[in-house]
């Protein structure tokens, strides 16, 4: 599989005229999920996917760590630090971080500055949030923008849908 990142001629002619027509821009929004009323069956599909035995995710979320270290000058130790990805029913969201094994503190050169962990302290590195209809075309009116189409597959489990201004 190929990832491509620059639009394709196709592409781009597309969104020169686009931006050639002074007509009102939209956004899409794409990979939301359409879910039942019960998360049950969703919150074991979501932590499956986040704690997968490839370690996709823990290995990215690791980087974040040797990124701000290379960047920043800090002193993070990855042994000191137990990977943890858990569904938040409250905020329908997974909680993606690590956890501090032990309590210790992370000099940070840049930012002339230590950061203290509490041992089982969590180090919270993303949000990823899954939305129902109903909370989208909220947030999109509360923003003063128009719910313009609403696309789903098959099983309706995601969609993708149309926002404008």
């Amino acid at each position: 599989m190929s990832v491509s990142t620059a639009p394709t001629s196709t592409e781009q002619e597309q969104i020169d005229r686009a931006n050639a027509s002074g007509l009102t821009p939209v956004v899409f929004i794409h990979g939301l999920f359409l879910l039942p009323s019960s998360w049950d069956r969703w919150a074991a599909v979501f932590e499956a996917a986040y704690n997968d035995s490839r370690r996709v995710t823990e290995l990215f979320v690791r980087n974040a760590l040797t990124v701000v270290n290379r960047e920043l000058g800090a002193g993070f130790d990855q042994r000191r630090f137990v990977y943890e990805a858990r569904w938040d029913p409250e905020h329908e969201s997974m909680d993606i971080g690590l956890r501090a094994r032990e309590a210790h503190t992370v000099s940070v050169q840049a930012l002339d500055d230590e950061v203290a962990f509490e041992a089982d302290e969590p180090l919270r590195v993303e949000i990823s949030s899954k939305f129902r209809r109903e909370h989208v075309e909220r947030e999109v009116a509360q923003s003063r923008l128009r719910l313009e189409s609403w696309w789903t597959d098959g099983a309706g489990d995601f969609a993708v849908a149309l926002v404008s201004r």
